[in-house]
């Protein structure tokens, strides 16, 4: 099973920054950046039991803006409207362990192409 993937985070929401977290198995964040606009970066998920949680800027919802997922590994995306947030996770799968995985996800305040 293929357990872990290289996520590229994109921000493409004009002029305001997201903040990103990575959390262990157990909800404890080990890794947080924030990415202003335009901004990407990559970060490395090591396992199925690790998640990728991505807040919307300040206190604006969510819903307001477009999300695109591109991904190479079964994976699972959570939106809270409640928390104004998303949560990405790698999902038990059957790809080979050594099959490169990518993740790639683009947030935008306009709809991203195709």
């Amino acid at each position: 099973m293929a357990n872990f993937a290289d996520v590229l985070v994109k921000n493409e929401i004009t002029g305001k920054s997201i903040d990103v977290t990575r959390k262990l198995q157990d909800g404890t964040p080990d890794y947080n950046t924030v990415l202003s606009a335009g901004a990407q970066e990559q970060i490395n998920l090591a396992s199925t039991d690790v998640s990728l949680v991505i807040d919307a800027p300040g206190e604006t919802d969510a819903k307001l803006y477009w999300v695109k997922v591109d991904a190479a590994v079964d994976a699972e995306t959570i939106y809270s409207r409640t928390k104004s947030n998303w949560t990405f996770r790698i999902i038990p799968n059957t790809l080979e362990p050594e099959i490169p995985t990518t993740f790639n996800i683009s947030i935008g305040d306009i709809e991203p192409p195709g």
